[in-house]
Parts: structure tokens; C-alpha cells; sequence
């Protein structure tokens, strides 16, 4: 294998990195006039405490009972029981919890889809899905078609 050298001594990778740095300074500015990135207004936090899980309660609350009037008194369910919920909270950065959301079938279904979509076998995904107790059937036809267009 040869290596070609420039009269500077860097070998042709080099010299092609050093360029490929120098077209990305140029493109987005000297570090001086770079934006600072900002801190991001909330974060995406597991539920696990049980102030959390009672935060998470009273913002589900609000909306669906209190505003919305969907429910009478409370918006309880199953799923509320069901010790493979995680739920995750966007809280803001003084700790108000913002939205929420609950894992369960939907998600799952999201997960599926999305996993087809990238060529995960939709036969391994169903079984993974079965084996957590959930039924990926609902959408088993989109996830043969999203694997098969990979």
C-alpha cells in the first residue's frame, strides 16, 4: 500500500479531514460567532417517584376530568394497575410537570412500526411484542409491507 505524502509531510487522509474541518468552520462560522446552545426548556423523565406519579395524576386530572369533562370524578383504568406502564413526564426546568405520556399498546404499535420500517423481521417483532402481552395483530399488515419496502 502506498501513502501519498504532500510536500508538508500530511499524508492525503489528513490533508482530506483538515479540509473537510476547514469546509465546516466555513459553513458554520468561526467558533466566536457560533450560537451557544440553549438549555432545553423541559426534559423527558421517567415517573418514579411519588410525588412524580402523583404529579402525573393531577395533570391527567385536570385535563380529562376538570376541562375537558370526559370522566366524572376520576379517569382511573386498568392500565393505571398494570405493572408494566412506564410513564414519562416532560417536566419543565423548575420541575413542573408539563405532559405526560403512558406505555402501553399504542406505544408498543409505534415501536412495531417503526422497527418494520427500519427491516426488523415483523415475525420476531410480533413474538417480542407477545411475549410482553401485546397483540400486534391491528397492525401486522403494515409492518409485513414497511419491512418488505426495505
Amino acid at each position: 500500500m502506498t501513502i501519498e505524502m504532500s510536500p508538508a509531510g500530511m499524508s492525503q487522509t489528513a490533508m482530506s479531514r483538515a479540509a473537510s474541518e476547514l469546509d465546516h468552520c466555513v459553513l458554520i462560522g468561526p467558533p466566536s460567532t457560533r450560537r451557544t446552545q440553549r438549555a432545553p426548556e423541559f426534559l423527558i423523565v421517567e415517573a418514579e417517584t411519588a410525588a412524580e406519579q402523583a404529579a402525573y395524576r393531577a395533570l391527567r386530572r385536570d385535563v380529562f376530568v376538570t376541562e375537558q369533562g370526559l370522566f366524572d370524578g376520576h379517569d382511573r383504568d386498568d392500565v393505571d394497575d398494570d405493572p408494566r406502564t412506564v410513564v414519562l413526564l416532560a417536566r419543565g426546568n423548575d420541575g413542573t410537570v408539563l405532559g405526560y405520556c403512558r406505555s402501553g399498546t399504542r406505544s408498543t404499535l409505534l415501536w412495531a412500526l417503526a422497527r418494520a420500517s427500519m427491516g426488523d423481521d415483523p415475525e420476531a417483532l410480533t413474538a417480542a411484542a407477545a411475549e410482553a402481552g401485546y397483540d400486534l395483530g391491528p397492525v401486522r399488515p403494515a409492518m409485513d409491507a414497511l419491512s418488505a419496502a426495505k
